[in-house]
């Protein structure tokens, strides 16, 4: 049989492959991780007085993006959303009162954000989202504080008390207690749905 001779680069990439097989192999025999009962809020940003309200926010999640714009009217903040499912065929808009009725695969759904006090760098609200499918239920609710972070580009919306549950059949789950969303600015401007990355 003759051998093959291989150059010092093609002896380490042989060697890395078999490595990594040998490491998936190891890993796909291995048990799965434990699922942590709680989650564990890591690195809150903190609150800054940089930056403004007025603009495009954005915040994306592996089950879709949800856009935020804010605008600031005779002294009033206001907030208008859209929401784009990845994984359902769930969308919806929201007036500038933050609230939208829709219909989801043809079944109600409704969300609400509420902003009840607010001042230049600081808001404070409520949150509801509920869909409504046949043997299926999803419920968000909960108290939030707005506020912008880092260099003002950041937003957090950081809830106090956050409660989710979910419905398929008989089974149940969910989540209670505190909560952050993070949004990023885009722009100054009210940019088109249409514009926004995906």
């Amino acid at each position: 049989m003759r051998r093959v001779r291989r150059s010092p680069r093609a002896r380490r990439a042989l060697a890395w492959s078999l490595a990594g097989s040998l490491l998936g192999a190891a890993a796909a025999a291995a048990p799965p991780l434990p699922v942590p009962r709680e989650r564990v809020l890591v690195g809150i940003p903190e609150r800054t007085d940089r930056g403004n309200w007025d603009g495009t926010w954005l915040y994306v999640s592996r089950d879709g993006r949800l856009a935020l714009w804010m605008r600031t009217s005779e002294g009033k903040l206001e907030a208008k959303f859209r929401y784009e499912s990845y994984r359902a065929a769930e969308t919806f808009e929201t007036a500038w009162d933050g609230r939208a009725d829709y219909e989801a695969q043809n079944h109600p759904g409704t969300f609400a954000v509420t902003i009840e006090e607010a001042d230049a760098d600081t808001a404070r609200g409520t949150w509801l989202w509920e869909l409504k499918l046949p043997g299926a239920t999803r419920f968000e609710r909960g108290r939030f504080t707005l506020y912008r972070a880092d260099d003002g580009r950041t937003l957090v919306v950081h809830f106090s008390h956050y409660e989710k549950k979910i419905r398929r059949g008989e089974r149940e789950g969910g989540f209670e207690g505190e909560h952050v969303i993070v949004f990023r600015k885009l722009s100054k401007r009210l940019v088109l749905w249409d514009e926004l990355p995906g």
